[in-house]
């Protein structure tokens, strides 16, 4: 698995992650620990942070 993008949205204490292998993934920037994960079933190519969240293409 290669991580292919990050976003930290402004303000914030999490961030997003998308990997090669499908999984997006939300990290608590505080505990290091991965709050929650999700399987897209295709590989992530990029992310980019919005004020509500984040998109992933």
């Amino acid at each position: 698995m290669a991580v292919k993008g990050i976003a930290l949205p402004l303000g914030s204490d999490k961030l997003y992650s998308g990997s090669s292998d499908g999984t997006a993934r939300l990290w608590d920037c505080i505990t290091g620990k991965c709050d929650y994960s999700s399987n897209l079933g295709d590989e992530v190519w990029s992310m980019i942070t919005e004020a509500t969240g984040c998109l992933l293409a």
